[in-house]
């Protein structure tokens, strides 16, 4: 291999490694993006996917954003709305809405407390939509600020 060759080939590999480094750096994650728009608009609700067909929503209220209401539903309905604040902020159960079933094996409100921000955890584990096949889900499906 000539030595121009293998300059080129030294010049793309620099370039596909400036890329790949660009890109890892500011590439957000879900949880930024969630917190991002929670911060800016508390007035929304912070929606969250989990699985294919259930989703988590999530209102924000109450002096210094301390309570929430959370929304679990799928396609066919609501499993449930939770009440969370900081007496009531820890939950667990099993739901169902039409043959998909949810058990939430724990699910954690931390209220904000400035500078921190507030989030909720959930731990459970679901069926698909006609009540086979489990799946889990552990993770935050919400943060926001005070």
């Amino acid at each position: 291999m000539d030595s121009r060759r293998l300059i080129a080939l030294l010049l793309v590999i620099i370039g596909i490694a400036f890329f790949m480094f660009f890109l890892l750096e500011t590439n957000d994650t879900e949880e930024n993006k969630i917190s991002d728009a929670a911060a800016t608009m508390l007035e929304s609700p912070i929606i969250m996917q989990i699985g294919n067909d259930i989703k988590t929503e999530v209102h924000i209220k109450g002096e210094g954003n301390r309570q929430a209401d959370l929304i679990i539903s799928n396609n066919t309905g609501e499993f449930v709305t939770l009440h969370l604040n900081s007496s009531n902020n820890y939950f667990a159960g099993d739901f169902q809405s039409g043959q998909q079933k949810i058990s939430i094996k724990k699910l954690l409100f931390v209220p904000p407390v400035d500078p921190t921000p507030g989030f909720i955890n959930i731990s459970c584990e679901y069926t698909d939509t006609f009540g086979n096949t489990p799946s889990v889900f552990e993770g935050k499906i919400a943060t926001w600020e005070w």
